[in-house]
């Protein structure tokens, strides 16, 4: 195994939590069949990836380094990836985190996100374009990677896409999230997101679901790039 339940939950400050998450990163990158296992979410390292690391992100920029706010991730089926003990004399409502994913296709349920880290892992090299599977797990894999060139216009549309898709996927669970609850939406930012029109273009769709996101009980919802930093918020209807 290469991470542990009980390394995932370890309860810490903010101002320690990023820098553990980051040497635990490290940590299964550097072990044999650790980078396979990042690449392709396996077993625990999926949390690691898709969870812990997307909360690292958003608690560094939220809190900054502040030892009295402490974060502790949650393994399991719960309504919630972590739990936020505040103990500030003047604390934040939010008390839990719910972490969702822009994928490369909204319509694939991140299949084809899949196919592209798969292409990743086994040529070292990924980007946009259409992908495709001409095998199976069980025949043996044949990924098919065509690289295309996109305009502006084109990536906005496609981020516009993914990020309602990822707030969709939370929006139709019904499924009861616990008061005081911030989305935080992991989001790919390689690209040049300190542009003004990609950011008012992302700002724009958390706006156009702000009802859905109080009705589901999210006192906030932020993108939050995992390469770069990139950071948006909106609270209570209010961009931040």
């Amino acid at each position: 195994m290469l991470i542990t339940k009980e390394q995932l939950e370890k309860k810490l400050s903010v101002a320690e939590f990023p820098a553990y998450i980051d040497s635990l990163f490290k940590q299964v990158h550097g072990m044999d069949g650790g980078i396979e296992a990042i690449r392709l979410r396996k077993e625990l390292v999926k949390n690691l990836v898709e969870e812990a690391l997307p909360v690292a992100c958003f608690v560094a920029r939220k809190y900054g380094n502040n030892p009295n706010v402490f974060i502790q991730m949650c393994v399991g089926n719960q309504n919630y990836d972590a739990v936020v003990d505040d103990q500030r004399k003047d604390p934040d409502v939010v008390k839990y985190l719910e972490v969702t994913l822009t994928t490369v296709v909204s319509a694939s349920d991140g299949y084809e996100d899949y196919l592209l880290r798969y292409h990743l892992h086994k040529y070292g090299y990924s980007g946009t374009g259409s992908v495709k599977n001409r095998g199976s797990k069980s025949r043996g894999m044949d990924v098919e990677l065509e690289r295309n060139g996109v305009s502006q216009i084109e990536v906005l549309d496609h981020e516009r896409e993914t990020v309602k898709a990822a707030i969709s996927r939370k929006i139709k669970r019904r499924s009861h999230y616990p008061e005081n609850t911030a989305l935080v939406i992991s989001f790919d930012d390689t690209y040049a997101f300190d542009r003004l029109d990609n950011q008012k273009n992302l700002i724009k769709v958390l706006g156009e679901y702000s009802s859905e996101l109080n009705e589901n009980n999210f006192e906030i919802v932020a993108i939050v790039g995992i390469n770069k930093g990139l950071y948006l918020e909106r609270r209570n209807n209010i961009e931040i």
